[in-house]
């Protein structure tokens, strides 16, 4: 290895459906990890979806699902050998959004 890595900066999907944006956050990783990439930033909001802007309520956030979609995107970097930062919000454990 020379010392150098190779990052990618994403502009993936953000909507308000986790699942969706998940799934989207895995296939851009498939493709980083296929151009040699080491490493993937994905943008504010991600996973969960843009404060106030697709999300009126946090009600409407599926947390569960949340943890769901971390966990397969956890799987997906151990398996694809890369590192990803996925940006999100995150539900306290007081029911707080932090």
């Amino acid at each position: 290895m020379d010392g150098t890595i190779s990052i990618a900066i994403a502009q993936s999907l953000v909507t308000a459906d986790v699942a969706a944006n998940g799934r989207h956050i895995r296939d851009c990783m498939e493709q980083a990890s296929r151009n040699g990439v080491r490493l993937a930033h994905f943008p504010e909001g991600a996973l969960t979806g843009y404060v106030k802007a697709q999300i009126k309520s946090w009600g409407q956030v599926d947390w569960h699902q949340v943890e769901e979609e971390l966990l397969l995107i956890k799987e997906a970097a151990k398996r694809l050998g890369i590192w990803a930062v996925v940006d999100q919000s995150w539900l306290g454990k007081i029911g707080q959004v932090v």
